[in-house]
């Protein structure tokens, strides 16, 4: 374990437990959470199980980090539970050592770990879910029973954990967030396009997610090759990357599909983009036709860019985008609905840009992250009982945590 030097007597202490060091969208949306904290108040101190990207950026704002492997228990394999185990108690050690008052596991992969460590600690633990829960697998179980508390980032999220909880337990919904400054930059880069080769007269869509099945770019290039006679200027922009949480194979679907269509030349591949402001402002359009999302944290960063969205009904994306209000929803994996969508945006203009607008001004209002990391703050007053709410009381009715407006 790598442990940096720091007071370990301050009064607030919360750990938080991820079970990967790079980045996707639950990372993003812990790390602007801990940006916005008031480290006044609250001393964050994040266990990780190794170097990457995450790992640099929490660095980076002064976050305090603790490096250890993670063991995961294998119910087919006996011998991974001592080495499971060990990892348990070596968190349920940092937890004591750091006067730890709050256990914030990010993600339901974390659970294993954070979860027990807690319990073992007599620490309440809060279990903070990002991802619906899918069949009724071990760790679902283990992460409702042993938590004080459940956050999702969703009401989708929230419900598909609804039949693993105990009667009295909590639950609470705060939406994922972004800095939306950030993405309204006015000096974002004007040549965004000049460096992938695009005229500035295409009508770029664009879509920034993992080169996943799960994410249906395939949906998106067979509704381009559908439009391709009637818009010769439109061109599809895929940001994101198959490593390391997405499909190697399924990018070279992707490839071979763009030829099966004819549509080679209508298709930008960029792999990962890291200054996201610049990518957002060049896009004419965003799509995000995924086959299922807890969230859909993208969307929010194309909003916040003052762009028109079009996705997939599925998961908490009704939550995050109104329905012919803030962006147009299709059915998921149907590519001639998500023709028609684009079609009718790119027919449109000022519909298009009457939604960007509204949704520019939806997440200010629901996605900030000043404003959500105040509503988780307000949950850890209470936990730890200074505004007279005991962590016991979270599993009770004697402590409401109410969702706000959604």
């Amino acid at each position: 374990m790598i442990f940096s030097k720091q007071d370990l007597t301050m009064p607030n202490n919360v750990l938080y437990i991820n079970a990967t060091s790079e980045i996707a969208g639950g990372e993003m949306s812990f790390y602007n959470c801990l940006r916005a904290m008031d480290r006044k108040t609250f001393h964050p101190v994040v266990v990780l199980p190794g170097e990457g990207h995450l790992l640099d950026l929490l660095r980076e704002i002064n976050v305090e980090t603790i490096v250890m492997p993670f063991n995961r228990l294998n119910k087919k394999n006996p011998l991974s539970l001592l080495p499971y185990l060990t990892t348990v108690f070596r968190l349920a050690r940092i937890i004591k050592k750091w006067k730890i008052r709050i256990v914030h596991v990010n993600m339901s992969n974390a659970s294993q770990f954070g979860s027990l460590a807690g319990k073992l600690a007599r620490v309440p633990v809060i279990c903070h879910m990002r991802n619906p829960s899918i069949g009724k697998i071990a760790y679902n179980r283990e992460l409702v029973f042993l938590s004080n508390l459940l956050i999702a980032n969703s009401k989708a999220t929230e419900e598909s954990y609804k039949e693993f909880m105990r009667p009295a337990q909590r639950s609470r919904v705060i939406y994922n967030s972004i800095v939306p400054d950030e993405y309204e930059r006015e000096d974002a880069d004007n040549d965004f396009r000049q460096r992938y080769g695009l005229d500035n007269k295409v009508f770029l869509i664009g879509c920034a997610a993992q080169i996943d099945p799960r994410k249906g770019q395939h949906v998106l290039l067979e509704a381009l090759a559908k439009l391709a006679n009637k818009y010769p200027g439109a061109h599809v922009f895929l940001a994101g990357s198959a490593k390391p949480f997405g499909v190697s194979e399924y990018s070279e679907r992707l490839k071979s599909l763009v030829k099966e269509l004819g549509i080679s030349d209508r298709v930008t591949f960029a792999g990962f983009v890291k200054d996201l402001a610049p990518m957002y402002k060049s896009f004419d359009l965003f799509v995000l036709p995924t086959l299922w999302e807890a969230f859909g944290r993208v969307l929010i960063e194309a909003m916040a860019a003052g762009k028109p969205v079009i996705s997939s009904r599925v998961g908490g994306i009704p939550e995050v985008v109104e329905d012919g209000v803030s962006g147009l929803l299709v059915p998921p994996e149907d590519p001639e609905a998500l023709a028609k969508a684009i079609d009718r945006l790119m027919d449109k203009p000022e519909l298009a840009k009457n939604f960007g607008e509204k949704g520019r001004e939806r997440v200010r209002k629901y996605f900030n992250a000043e404003t959500n990391t105040r509503q988780l703050e307000e949950i850890y007053y209470r936990m730890i009982g200074d505004r007279g709410c005991s962590a016991s009381s979270l599993e009770s009715k004697t402590c409401e945590i109410n969702s706000s407006e959604q």
